[in-house]
């Protein structure tokens, strides 16, 4: 956006509702949205999965303050220098977050209708999720394996019901999985695997150092998570 004039800084924040909501305050929930406006301000904020900003009956009224957080949203577009947003999501609940009271009517003039992701896509976003967080996958472990285990071991409308949020699933299965091998069943659930974490408590006890050339996602693990379910 920056590159063709769109916006006039480079910065592009993405952030989900965990990153906007505070579940205690409405008023903190204000003051974080806020925050992630300034720090987009100027470039371009992107809002995935914005439909989980609606009010859900899952969650208790006490601590959904989604539509405060939208609400927020829509009132940077008054502001002089306000960042860029797109909304992404699901049509259907854009639809409603479009058509709503919140103040999003007649500000987003561009709609784009994004095809479902093919395992092979989903497959490249899953590898791209743990390199980043400094993983690195195994022997064998490659795209074209990642897609072939999905088509094997998980059904079309399911895909279709999550699309690229599969990517995150799997990413936190695998993650999980390798915490079960590397510090036992007992310890999993105290722990936060993250290479760069075990790499900075290398004088814990309890923790082993292990540098990230070690800290592996395998094709088994692929396997393990999607044959026993996501």
């Amino acid at each position: 956006m920056y590159k063709i004039g769109a916006v006039r800084s480079p910065t592009v924040i993405e952030v989900g509702r965990t990153e906007l909501i505070d579940r205690k305050s409405e008023v903190r929930t204000i003051q974080k949205t806020k925050r992630i406006l300034d720090q987009a301000r100027g470039g371009v904020l992107f809002v995935d999965e914005a439909y989980t900003l609606l009010p859900s009956p899952a969650r208790s009224r006490a601590s959904d303050h989604g539509a405060s957080a939208l609400r927020e949203l829509a009132k940077s577009f008054e502001t002089d220098n306000g960042p860029l947003i797109i909304l992404a999501g699901y049509v259907a609940d854009l639809q409603t977050i479009l058509m709503s009271d919140f103040g999003f009517k007649g500000n987003f003039l561009t709609k784009i209708l994004l095809s479902d992701p093919t395992p092979q896509e989903i497959a490249r976003m899953f590898f791209s999720k743990f390199i980043q967080r400094g993983f690195v996958p195994g022997d064998g472990l490659t795209v074209t394996y990642v897609a072939q285990q999905l088509v094997a071991h998980t059904e079309e409308e399911w895909r279709a019901e999550r699309n690229g949020r599969i990517a995150d699933i799997m990413f936190h299965a695998c993650r999980n999985e390798i915490k079960s091998r590397l510090l036992g069943k007992e310890e999993q659930s105290v722990y936060s695997l993250s290479p760069r974490k075990l790499m900075q408590q290398s004088d814990s006890k309890k923790i082993p150092f292990l540098p990230p050339e070690d800290i592996v996602f395998t094709a088994e693990d692929i396997q393990n998570v999607l044959m026993n379910g996501l």
